[in-house]
């Protein structure tokens, strides 16, 4: 039986902001037999921490994600947050983020959504809500001034900077993002990336990251979770130890980065044979 609970710890670098017991995922086959997606798991993931979470395709990974999220109910095991910490204070930035906005809203309105249902206020509270306090969240994700624009009229990187700040506008603790960089350009995809460290070093919250990019994994994260193949559970938990500030050139020439980068796609790659 599948079990969440908050704990009675405060946050802290040292204390879990998620805890995870035996979580596993269990689907019903065309043929109405249980397949096993996702093996027994545990993990704990600190608070404040940036964790990747990599593998092939069909490992389990976005099943992991989506199960912390709420968005799937896992078939056994335990979920448990931190005292200040719950599902509510986890927000999802999907892959797909041109299908995640609402297109006939603007982009001030996108990010209005999400304040107006992240802290339950009335259509007539959120109306009140000051211009500049959208467009302080715009700014933030490098969008100033594109509050009457529609998603449409956003390039790919524009309008993964608008989920990101719509996601921030509800005050997060726990950011979970499954892939989100994929489908922009390889220069979008770079400033992208030091977007996301800036704000998870400024707000200091914690950030789960799936891809399959492990370049990405260990330019960003500072642990990386290697996923078995098939499902099978974690194959390795890699501590990332290289030095923050972290810059886009001299980080990957760093010999602990390309060591590190041969070690997990080993590892990886091992799952195909």
């Amino acid at each position: 039986m599948f079990a969440s609970s908050r704990s009675s710890f405060h946050p802290s670098n040292d204390v879990p902001a998620i805890r995870i017991e035996r979580l596993a995922k269990d689907y019903a086959s065309s043929s109405g037999k249980e397949v096993r997606a996702l093996e027994p798991i545990d993990l704990d993931i600190k608070h404040g921490s940036f964790v990747a979470i990599v593998g092939r395709s069909g490992c389990g990974k976005s099943t992991l994600l989506r199960m912390i999220a709420g968005l799937e109910q896992p078939s056994s095991g335990a979920l448990h947050w931190e005292r200040d910490a719950g599902v509510e204070s986890v927000r999802y930035v999907f892959q797909s983020y041109g299908e995640s906005l609402l297109p006939w809203l603007s982009v001030g309105e996108n990010v209005e959504f999400g304040l107006r249902h992240a802290f339950r206020r009335s259509p007539r509270q959120s109306s009140n809500r000051s211009l500049s306090e959208i467009e302080s969240y715009l700014s933030e994700v490098g969008l100033p001034g594109t509050q009457v624009l529609y998603p449409s009229e956003l390039s790919g990187g524009m309008q993964q900077r608008l989920a990101i700040a719509r996601a921030l506008a509800s005050g997060p603790e726990i950011l979970l993002l499954d892939e989100p960089f994929s489908a922009i350009d390889a220069l979008s995809r770079s400033n992208m990336q030091d977007l996301l460290l800036r704000i998870w070093q400024e707000r200091a919250i914690t950030i789960l990251f799936v891809t399959h990019d492990i370049d990405e994994a260990l330019y960003l994260a500072d642990r990386i979770i290697v996923m078995e193949e098939g499902g099978k559970g974690i194959a390795r938990d890699i501590d990332v130890s290289l030095p923050r500030p972290r810059e886009q050139v001299s980080t990957r020439e760093l010999p602990d980065f390309l060591r590190l980068r041969r070690e997990t796609l080993q590892l990886v790659l091992a799952g195909s044979q």
